[in-house]
C-alpha cells in the first residue's frame, strides 16, 4: 500500500478518535453536571422536608401544651378547690388523666404530656404525668423521695421548666436537661396556668 495512503489513513483515523474523546469528554462533563444539579436538588429537597418534618412536630407540641392549658384554666373550680382542697385535687388529677391520656393518644411525637399543680395549692408535689413507653401510653410516677425537686429560688436546670414560664403569658422552650425520673436527656415546652392571679402550675410536654 502506498505509504501517503497509509499516512493519510493515519491521520483521518487519529482525527476522528480524538472527535471522539472531545464527544465523550463533554458527555461525560454533562451527565456529571446534571448527577451534580441532581443530587444538590434531592439534597435540597430532604433537608426541607426534615426541617419541615421538625419543625411541624415541635408546633404539634406546643399545640398540645396550649390545648391542655386551656382546658385547665377553663375546667379548674377555684371554688371547688377552696372548701375542699384535698378531695377536689384527687377527683380533678382523675379527670386530667383522662384527658392527658385523650390528647397524647394522638400523636407520637412528644414523648410525654403532664400537669405538675403548684405545690402550694396540695403541700405536696402533685403531677398527672403520662407518656409513651414502648409504643404504650404508660403513667409516669415521679420519685419525689430519691428525687426530690426544691420549688424554690434560685433554681435548677431541672426546674427551669416550672420556673421559666411563670409571669408570662406564652409558653417556652426550655434548654436540654437530664431528667432523673425517665432516665433520658430532654428538653420541654411549658406554660404557666393562670386562673385570673391564682397560679395552678405548669403544664408541658
Amino acid at each position: 500500500m502506498d505509504r501517503s495512503l497509509v499516512k493519510a489513513i493515519c491521520v483521518i483515523t487519529a482525527f476522528f478518535m480524538a472527535i471522539a474523546v472531545i464527544i465523550c469528554y463533554i458527555a461525560a462533563m454533562r451527565s456529571t453536571s446534571y448527577l451534580a444539579t441532581e443530587i444538590d436538588e434531592k439534597i435540597v429537597a430532604t433537608a426541607e422536608k426534615s426541617a419541615n418534618d421538625f419543625s411541624a412536630e415541635f408546633n404539634h407540641m406546643e399545640g398540645l401544651t396550649d390545648s391542655l392549658t386551656s382546658y385547665v384554666m377553663t375546667t379548674f373550680d377555684r371554688d371547688s378547690y377552696e372548701a375542699a382542697p384535698e378531695a377536689y385535687v384527687k377527683a380533678y388529677k382523675e379527670e386530667l388523666a383522662e384527658m392527658i391520656k385523650s390528647m397524647l393518644s394522638t400523636v407520637k411525637s412528644a414523648h410525654s404530656l403532664y400537669v405538675t399543680f403548684n405545690p402550694e395549692l396540695t403541700e405536696m408535689d402533685d403531677e398527672v404525668w403520662y407518656a409513651w413507653v414502648d409504643g404504650e401510653i404508660q403513667e409516669i410516677y415521679a420519685d419525689f423521695q430519691n428525687n426530690v425537686r426544691k420549688f424554690e429560688l434560685p433554681y435548677t436546670d431541672e426546674m427551669e421548666y416550672f420556673f421559666k414560664p411563670q409571669g408570662k403569658d406564652y409558653g417556652v422552650w426550655t434548654e436540654p436537661y437530664y431528667d432523673v425520673d425517665i432516665d433520658e436527656e430532654v428538653f420541654s415546652y411549658s406554660r404557666a396556668i393562670y386562673i385570673d392571679d391564682f397560679f395552678c402550675g405548669n403544664r408541658r410536654s
